[in-house]
């Protein structure tokens, strides 16, 4: 936030010396004055002075005014990007975990735009300087939406009736034990985007 302001402040700073010497040099170099008979009177420098305040002050109000609604609309995209990530992520995974087969092409397919939204928001943040370099968190989002993938590829598919009842008993609570790591995972991927959420409301 503050390399974002620093040009409208090096531009004010600029702009106030300069009015600064400029009226030093109108005082030194001229004679501006009144006739002494007008019983109310205006210094000339004065009025210059006021001009030139005047304007730097509606000149940085509106360039700050500006630079803060700039930076509202970038906070509001990106964190409006993170709850998109999260619904979406729910979404998919939670419809993965009513098929019979998880480890499928459309299972890979789905868990692959999982991976690309993530990494293109954490670039997104940095870009923008909301995220440091190799921002953690951004790690650990990517690291979660793979962890979940291999969770659900690792799964053994749900077995009919027809199946030896020990060893449906069997494979049906290794698929719940995995179901239920997917879940605890969807949990964790769900803190690090608030945390992340709030980094850049930091900002």
């Amino acid at each position: 936030m503050l390399q974002k302001l620093n040009k409208p402040l090096i531009i004010s700073g600029v702009s106030i010396l300069a009015g600064f010497y400029l009226c030093i040099f109108i005082k030194k170099n001229t004679n501006l004055s009144l006739n002494s008979e007008v019983s109310i009177e205006i210094n000339p420098l004065e009025i210059l002075t006021t001009l030139i305040t005047v304007s730097l002050a509606i000149y940085v109000t509106r360039t700050l005014g500006k630079q803060n609604d700039l930076e509202k609309t970038e906070k509001i995209s990106l964190s409006q990007y993170l709850t998109d990530f999260k619904d979406l992520a729910n979404e998919k995974i939670y419809n993965i975990l009513k098929e019979k087969k998880f480890d499928s092409p459309s299972t890979n397919s789905d868990l692959k735009v999982l991976r690309k939204k993530a990494s293109t928001i954490i670039n997104l943040g940095q870009e923008f300087n909301y995220f440091q370099k190799n921002e953690p968190l951004g790690i650990d989002l990517n690291n979660k939406v793979r962890d979940i993938w291999e969770l659900l590829t690792d799964c053994p598919d749900q077995l009919d009736g027809r199946t030896n009842k020990t060893v449906k008993e069997g494979i049906d609570r290794i698929r719940l034990e995995q179901i239920n790591k997917v879940e605890t995972s969807l949990i964790d991927l769900e803190k690090i985007v608030f945390s992340l959420t709030m980094l850049v409301n930091k900002k």
